[in-house]
């Protein structure tokens, strides 16, 4: 059966989108200020002979960027009034009211030269920095401003990065199974095998496709190549049923391959669990949802009586980047996947003890 977790109730608004996506956001942005000043950017910056002084102000020059690109302008300001300390106001409004890097370095720039003097580190290294270029601001600016342009970040946008990595991805696979593939491929088939016996692994993998129809910042599928034409999997199926009773289907998303499991559970004999790892997308509704269950519990029935009894087990991706909160071009907020399609499968599970 499947297992009691507690799932946390589906938002149904834009107000309680809105509330999850702020908390998301502020994390991240927390995360991310934290990581570039306690030494990122510092790294970064390598040998710089400043890296010291410039580390700060280009990590919130680097945080702006993050910020237009990952926040939507209608919820900056909520997602940034939960840092809005004292001592971190100024910096707040800058990210706020910055068109970009230019105006943030010339706004931080002024604040120091401005403030009343103290001994706070970041106004001595401000000072550091214009007393080296005879108190020229605007000298300071456009150093500040070099350095950062020669870290090359933030040059294309999140879309655009991805369009670039997808193309990367076919030149690569486009060489595979080429002359020198294929060589390779030959001298591993030489080898001699370990043994007559087959051997047993405590779990093998089977992989009917690649690809995912979502494009999840963690991930790696990208792009996958198509796949057409391809064989009848009898052979494999037969191969990975010698030599293990536990499989796994994996590849990215099945839903779309579905029969490939079922088929599995029905013809595999030996192997007792067959383990496939989906995104939920599937579950478009509750009669849907059965539908797609039964069919898993229908195919473990089926196994002729004289066999090892199996189980599903199915593994339902439920992270924070599979159900992100999105926004459009207007700032309305969705779910990638739905947390209600992942209590929908929760829900009609529980009638098919064959699924765990």
């Amino acid at each position: 059966m499947v297992q009691a977790i507690a799932i946390p109730k589906p938002p149904q608004s834009q107000p309680e989108l809105e509330s999850e996506y702020l908390v998301n956001r502020r994390q991240r942005f927390k995360t991310l200020i934290n990581r570039l000043s306690g030494g990122e950017m510092r790294r970064l910056l390598g040998a710089h002979p400043e890296a010291e002084a410039l580390a700060f102000p280009l990590t919130y020059v680097y945080a702006l960027h993050w910020l237009q690109e990952q926040v939507h302008p209608r919820y900056r300001p909520a997602v940034l009034v939960k840092f809005r300390s004292p001592a971190r106001a100024f910096l707040m409004d800058l990210l706020e009211g910055s068109a970009g890097g230019a105006a943030l370095v010339r706004g931080y720039i002024a604040y120091w030269q401005e403030a009343p003097i103290g001994n706070l580190l970041q106004q001595r290294q401000l000072q550091s920095l214009l007393a080296s270029r005879g108190g020229d601001a605007e000298r300071l600016a456009a150093d500040l401003l070099a350095v950062w342009d020669g870290l090359g970040l933030f040059r294309r946008t999140e879309k655009q990065a991805y369009k670039d990595l997808g193309q990367e991805e076919r030149e690569r696979y486009a060489g595979m199974l080429g002359a020198e593939d294929l060589e390779r491929l030959a001298l591993v088939d030489a080898l001699p095998e370990p043994s007559a016996a087959a051997p047993h692994f405590a779990k093998l993998g089977i992989i009917p496709a690649m690809g995912c129809p979502q494009t999840c910042r963690h991930c790696m599928f990208i792009w996958r190549p198509p796949m057409r034409n391809t064989p009848d999997p009898e052979r494999v199926l037969r191969l990975v049923d010698a030599c293990t009773d536990s499989v796994l289907f994996t590849g990215g998303d099945l839903t779309r391959h579905l029969e490939h499991f079922y088929r599995a559970i029905r013809e595999m004999r030996r192997v007792r669990t067959f383990a496939i790892l989906l995104i939920g997308e599937f579950a478009e509704d509750m009669a849907v949802t059965d539908a797609t269950l039964k069919a898993m519990a229908d195919a473990v029935r089926s196994r002729p009586a004289d066999w090892p009894s199996a189980r599903v087990l199915l593994q339902i991706s439920f992270d924070e980047f599979h159900q992100e909160i999105l926004t459009d071009r207007e700032g309305r907020l969705r779910e990638r996947i739905p947390v209600a399609k992942t209590a929908s499968i929760l829900e009609c599970g529980v009638r098919y003890p064959e699924i765990q």
